[in-house]
């Protein structure tokens, strides 16, 4: 696993320890099929922070992004997401600029 799911429940700790399970498992698929690297000599450090920074991103963002919300406001509140939905925004799901940093992990597909 490319985190423990002790540090996990520290860092999410009203999250069930099933879905952060379930979801650092499928995050941890994402990047290994996108660089296509098994990575069999441990994670590197910064591989670990962007799959956690896709872990916030799914928990956070991405069910706003999934309903289509661009704006919403309360009171003198306002926040606007970026448009995600076109298919230059993402790759697999993820913002593209989070998924870039991967880019010196790719290993040729043959």
């Amino acid at each position: 696993m490319i985190i423990s799911l002790e540090e996990l429940k520290i860092m999410y700790p009203a999250i069930d320890e099933k879905i952060l399970e379930h979801k650092i498992n499928a995050i941890e698929s994402t990047i290994k099929g996108y660089t296509n690297n098994n990575f069999k000599n441990s994670y590197p450090y910064d591989v670990i922070d962007v799959a956690l920074e896709m872990l916030k991103w799914k928990l956070e963002y991405s069910e706003k992004q999934t309903m289509g919300i661009s704006s919403e406001s309360i009171s003198r509140y306002s926040v606007s997401y970026a448009n995600m939905n076109d298919g230059n925004s993402t790759i697999n799901g993820y913002p593209r600029s989070m998924m870039s940093r991967l880019k010196p992990y790719m290993k040729a597909k043959f």
